[in-house]
């Protein structure tokens, strides 16, 4: 069980630093305060919904011990070349995270909360089409 809650760990903080790059770029470089707001409503969301259960998480947590950092720096495909590419990255990291939290919720006995988690990640949706529209009318 402890390595489920692992997993939800590691989805919890990679959808919020996904969240937390597009907030980023919504404040401080577009300055556009409706779709930050929009991002630091689904940032604070998601972890209120985890609240409940983030000492499980802290506690489940082997950074030293992640394969993923050693994996991550010998593949080179994370490359980005603009704004756009950042934006798309991030969105498709917050969703496949948001998408994963879900799923194992289910397993460790947590199903309100993976309905809650299906919520946010239908409002990273509704986001992405909100920011794309606003860069093809911006001129961004």
């Amino acid at each position: 069980m402890q390595k489920l809650y692992r997993i939800l760990d590691v989805n919890v903080n990679r959808a919020s630093e996904g969240i937390r790059v597009v907030e980023d770029l919504f404040r401080f470089y577009f300055e556009n305060e409706a779709l930050t707001k929009e991002c630091r409503i689904i940032r604070h969301s998601l972890r209120k919904t985890m609240k409940n259960i983030d000492n499980i998480l802290i506690q489940s947590r082997d950074a030293r011990g992640d394969i993923g950092l050693t994996v991550s720096q010998k593949i080179k495909n994370d490359s980005k070349e603009s704004i756009d590419q950042l934006l798309v990255s991030n969105f498709k990291r917050i969703q496949e995270a948001v998408r994963c939290i879900e799923e194992v919720l289910k397993v460790v006995g947590h199903y309100n909360l993976s309905k809650d988690m299906e919520n946010i990640r239908y409002q990273s949706y509704s986001l992405e089409k909100d920011i794309s529209e606003y860069l093809k009318t911006s001129g961004a």
